[in-house]
């Protein structure tokens, strides 16, 4: 076995271990990120979209918080909502800084690419600035224990997959964030390796776990030679006024939104998706689908139906086959908001052990507002890193000997 240490540790190289490692490098501490494939690649961050959620005027802050809460049915940590509201706009804008191009609308931000996903922009900047920064990475390892001697975190156990060796990572810190679980569905739109081993890592080192219950599913092309670009609600929410009775059909060609009062109020992932469920289980659908219809529009109509330069963007490459041909669309699982009990500064409970990202629980509540995703890596990233380092300025290294004890699951309660 071979035996490694350094200060800070970070768990995942998606956008939240990304901005964690820049931020605690910038403290001056040693800083090691480990991933279980190429650093910044393979993560929810580089398959985003590349939307944030920002405000920086008082209106726009409060509505910012109206929606986050109502979108998580008043399930949210409302002291976590508050660091992400509060923290969002300075967060945001300083990725100009790490080389990434922005532009700015009234509540949000976008990305600016010629080519989605734009969230492969952001992941590569933030890959680039850490490295540049001297952060150390050691890629393509799976971390499978975080070993705790009387109630601290002393590092991590991982086994290096293109070698087969065991590593000791002692460590005076550790940050986790390792991304949802949304990859236990069969049918879901997260990369191979979102599977929620950072929630059973810090399970077993004793934190608590929230709200694993809350899972965000949207709609999704199921049809062969579709691309699987998930049909956001943006997207039948600007055109639901378009087509007479909305855009969305069971298989008799009845169109359903009326049905469950969405033309009239605001679509929201979760109240989209209980339509779709109960229309496909009350109609017994031959298949697990209904049917998305746009084509008694011109493929400018269903252009035109955006303000916004960002999702014009998003839309131009699907309006031609959207205009010319009915596609079945069906539930995919795409967010998950339950994960680690945390405080505003990222705490876990168990000293030594932070936690940043999806991997967390307590912001969304019950459903995640769209554009919160990338706004809160960012935001909890930075509180992550510069929390982490500043508990390891002042911590002692504890080198880890491994032992059985290491390996063995200890019963404890999901909370």
């Amino acid at each position: 076995m071979n035996e490694i240490s350094t200060d800070v540790l970070i768990i995942g190289s998606g956008g939240a271990g990304l901005r964690a490692a820049i931020e605690a490098r910038r403290q001056g501490v040693n800083v090691l990120l480990i991933s279980k494939s190429k650093t910044g690649l393979a993560n929810c961050t580089a398959s985003a979209m590349g939307a944030f959620r920002v405000s920086r005027e008082e209106k726009g802050f409060a509505t910012h918080l109206q929606e986050t809460l109502e979108s998580g049915r008043f399930l949210n940590n409302r002291n976590l909502v508050k660091a992400l509201l509060t923290k969002a706009w300075p967060a945001v804008r300083e990725l100009e800084t790490f080389g990434i191009q922005l532009r700015f609308e009234t509540g949000k931000a976008s990305i600016i690419t010629d080519r989605p996903p734009a969230g492969i922009i952001l992941s590569k900047a933030l890959s680039n600035y850490a490295l540049s920064l001297g952060v150390k990475v050691l890629e393509k390892a799976i971390v499978f224990d975080l070993p705790v001697e009387g109630k601290r975190c002393l590092g991590a156990l991982a086994f290096k997959k293109d070698t087969g060796e065991t590593i000791a990572i002692s460590a005076k810190v550790v940050v986790l964030a390792t991304g949802g679980y949304s990859r236990l569905y069969i049918r879901n739109d997260n990369p191979p390796r979102i599977a929620g081993d950072g929630l059973a890592l810090a399970f077993n080192a004793g934190a608590e776990l929230q709200d694993l219950e809350f899972v965000q599913f949207q709609p999704m092309f199921v049809d062969a030679g579709v691309p699987r670009m998930p049909i956001l609600d943006w997207l039948i929410e600007a055109t639901k006024n378009l087509v007479a009775g909305g855009p969305l059909a069971n298989e008799e060609g009845e169109r359903f939104l009326g049905k469950y009062r969405l033309l009239e109020q605001k679509i929201l992932r979760d109240n989209l998706i209980v339509a779709i469920e109960r229309e496909i289980l009350e109609k017994k659908e031959r298949r697990d689908s209904v049917i998305f219809d746009l084509t008694t529009l011109s493929s400018e109509k269903i252009e035109g139906a955006f303000d916004s330069d960002f999702y014009k963007s998003l839309i131009r490459p699907l309006k031609q086959i959207l205009s010319m041909k009915k596609l079945h669309i069906a539930s995919s699982a795409h967010y998950t908001m339950g994960g680690i009990r945390i405080n505003e500064d990222c705490e876990t409970g168990v000293e030594g052990l932070y936690a940043a990202g999806e991997v967390t629980g307590g912001i969304h509540g019950a459903n995640r507002l769209g554009g919160n995703a990338l706004t809160e890596i960012i935001v909890f990233g930075a509180i992550a890193g510069k929390q982490a380092a500043k508990y390891a300025k002042n911590a002692r290294l504890s080198i880890i000997t491994v032992s059985y004890t290491h390996l063995t699951l200890p019963t404890k309660r999901i909370v």
